[in-house]
């Protein structure tokens, strides 16, 4: 395999987990702070 492709390949998953892992992130806030009612 070329390694453009691996490494296209590999960024690709990276920012793919960082979108996943920022949108857990954002979401878990959302509801933390819907739990407790205020902002910290």
């Amino acid at each position: 395999m070329p390694c453009d492709v691996t490494f296209h390949e590999l960024f690709a998953a990276a920012t793919v987990w960082s979108g996943l892992r920022f949108a857990y992130t954002a979401l878990y806030s959302m509801r933390h702070l819907d739990f407790s009612g205020t902002a910290k």
